[in-house]
């Protein structure tokens, strides 16, 4: 009988070890820490934005595709591109906000109506032409991509910029 006592003590008291084990580790445990995303938005500026917060980005227009476009003044943050046409001959000018010693590039031009590409055209100089092949009644695009330099260093380059015309 004694055995029996012993053994029902026994049992109670590792019960009772378990629960109060269990309950003190529920205890210890930290509290949950709430861990916060943040991102990093790059637009002229860096903006680092926290989960949840939006940034304002301004858009830009697009232009119609049809519409025929034959002077165009590509604006950018340190200078102007102008780009136009006379006479089946593309001009092009460029003038800086910074200091620059020279530029070279490539002009691109494409019969429309024909779908030939002239290729790409070097050119270099702040201003300068490249003929096309004047077909009459023929629509053509171009664009100019190019980099300015100070001595050996780039320091400005072409953005995004498309005319068209009809001879």
């Amino acid at each position: 009988m004694l055995k029996k006592l012993a053994k029902k003590i026994f049992i109670i008291v590792l019960m009772l070890v378990t629960l109060f084990s269990t309950s003190v580790t529920a205890l210890a445990q930290k509290d949950p820490v709430k861990v916060v995303n943040t991102y990093k938005l790059t637009y002229k500026t860096a903006v680092e934005l926290k989960e949840g917060e939006k940034a304002q980005i301004p858009l830009t227009l697009i232009k119609d595709n049809s519409a025929i476009l034959p002077n165009e003044d590509f604006i950018g943050d340190v200078g102007v591109l102008s780009l136009w046409v006379s006479k089946g001959t593309v001009y092009y000018s460029i003038k800086l906000d910074i200091p620059a010693t020279s530029f070279t590039g490539l002009m691109h031009i494409t019969d429309l109506t024909s779908g030939f590409g002239g290729g790409y055209t070097p050119v270099s100089g702040f201003s300068g032409s490249v003929p096309t092949s004047n077909i009459s009644g023929h629509k053509y695009s171009a664009s100019l991509s190019g980099i300015a330099y100070l001595g050996p260093v780039p320091v400005a380059k072409t953005g995004n910029n498309y005319i068209t015309w009809i001879n």
